[in-house]
């Protein structure tokens, strides 16, 4: 009986020792970020401008664009019914180009039709790269040499805050609108 009890509490001992954590990824470990574009008035580049009922549509898709926040739970989605100064993309990782159509005053009709709003395609091109977060997290995309360049609408011009420009982070604000 002795023995039985031994070789129970050494298997307890060795089953307690060879259990790993659980691997979970906290929220708050950054992920693949989103480009981050803030909207200036053309004439005053020093004062944010809001972009008013903007919605924004990726490339091949026909619902608006929809994102949570960096760091909070907050849904966004650009539809056309909201005002912003401060645009967060998600950047295709299988490609090394994202392409959005933004439309500025957007509005309908009681049927679903557009009937205002002024469209601009919006080009980004970049090169991607893999970096290792940790084994629970796996591995995050980052964007090197990003350029951003606006079609022949309403958008005037898009600067980039650094000269090659990554997005690494949502720390700060990647490129300005002007318009």
């Amino acid at each position: 009986m002795k023995k039985i009890s031994v070789l129970v509490l050494m298997l307890f001992i060795v089953g307690n020792y060879s259990c790993e954590r659980d691997d979970l990824c906290p929220d708050s470990t950054a992920t693949t970020p989103k480009l981050i574009i803030e909207s200036f008035d053309i004439s005053d580049q020093e004062e944010s401008k809001n972009i008013f009922d903007l919605r924004i549509v990726g490339q091949g898709k026909d619902n608006p664009l929809s994102i949570f926040l960096p760091g909070t739970e907050n849904e966004v989605t650009y539809d056309g019914t909201g005002n912003v100064s401060t645009i967060y993309l998600p950047l295709r990782t299988d490609e090394n180009e994202t392409v959005y159509t933004f439309i500025q005053e957007y509005a309908v009709d009681d049927d679903g039709n557009q009937i205002e709003g002024e469209t601009d395609t919006v080009t980004i091109r970049y090169e991607t790269e893999e970096v290792y977060v940790s084994r629970a997290c796996g591995y995050k995309t980052i964007f090197k040499n990003v350029t951003v360049t606006p079609g022949d609408g309403w958008v005037t011009q898009i600067q980039a805050i650094n000269a090659n420009q990554s997005v690494e982070d949502e720390n700060e604000t990647h490129f300005k609108l002007l318009f």
